[in-house]
């Protein structure tokens, strides 16, 4: 599960691993409250069914370990010579404002939006029709189709044949401040709407999406998160999702579709981890 948006790791962070181990006597757990550092800010409580990890800030999600039964049965021996130990790992998210998406009614592209002067056409299945400075002024590449002697100039056209409508949809919809946050939910759209971003250099869209990345990788899909933008040019992203990977391994935690990622590098990663 991603954490609440305003616990997210930094960018640029040059490391955000939490090794931590704590320990807690029968009394102290029968008490059933006891604070274990100060840098975590964690608690640990004994409730009727499960023991339980809870962060006091209260945005975190309770862990359970084991059940009040066997915390306290001799036998499982959670408790050897009066005394429990925690360890933890984990990564270190950092308490951010991110700003969330506002939308500007009277802004002149929303103005634009609905209007029916459009004088440039994105083919992809379907025709899509935008202004030309709109979209030129969102993509030096499309900057240059629109005002050099190619052939989009003359046709006021453009084929896009890599990318599925909806994408480019969505593309168009964001230079016109429209809200695209709900179809950034999906991992897939996320991933496909940041590599058209870099292949028609739309840094503004870029610098957008990053944070859909940080906020929401997981050990699910950082390896389709790390093969996507090391397709890209951004290196912030690649940088972030080489070390979020090597925590993930490091710490034994198991990661989906790690196939889908080039042999030498996996092997590399690995190799600086021993």
């Amino acid at each position: 599960m991603p954490v609440e948006a305003r616990y997210r790791p930094l960018l640029d962070s040059a490391t955000f691993s939490i090794q931590h181990q704590a320990k807690f006597s029968t009394k102290q757990l029968k008490d059933s409250y006891r604070k274990t550092d100060t840098f975590l800010r964690s608690s640990i409580k004994e409730t009727e069914g499960t023991l339980k990890i809870k962060h006091n800030h209260g945005h975190l999600k309770h862990v359970e370990i084991c059940s009040k039964a066997d915390l306290f049965n001799p036998e499982k021996k959670y408790i050897v010579d009066d005394e429990f130990v925690l360890e933890i790992n984990g990564i270190l998210f950092v308490e951010t404002q991110i700003p969330e998406f506002v939308e500007h009614p009277q802004s002149l592209t929303h103005i634009l939006w609905s209007l029916d002067d459009k004088d440039f056409i994105l083919s992809v299945g379907k025709k899509n029709q935008v202004h030309k400075f709109v979209f030129g002024s969102r993509s030096t590449v499309f900057n240059a189709m629109m005002k050099t002697d190619m052939k989009e100039k003359t046709k006021n056209k453009t084929e896009i044949i890599e990318s599925k409508p909806k994408i480019v949809e969505a593309v168009i919809a964001f230079c016109y401040d429209q809200k695209i946050s709900e179809f950034l939910k999906s991992e897939t759209n996320l991933c496909s709407i940041f590599q058209f971003a870099n292949k028609y250099d739309m840094q503004v869209l870029m610098s957008f999406l990053e944070p859909y990345f940080t906020d929401n990788v997981t050990p699910e899909n950082i390896c389709l998160f790390t093969a996507t933008v090391f397709m890209t040019s951004s290196q912030k992203l690649q940088e972030f999702c080489r070390r979020i990977l090597k925590i993930f391994l490091k710490q034994g935690i198991s990661v989906e579709n790690i196939q889908i990622l080039d042999n030498d590098f996996v092997a590399e990663l690995s190799e600086k981890i021993d």
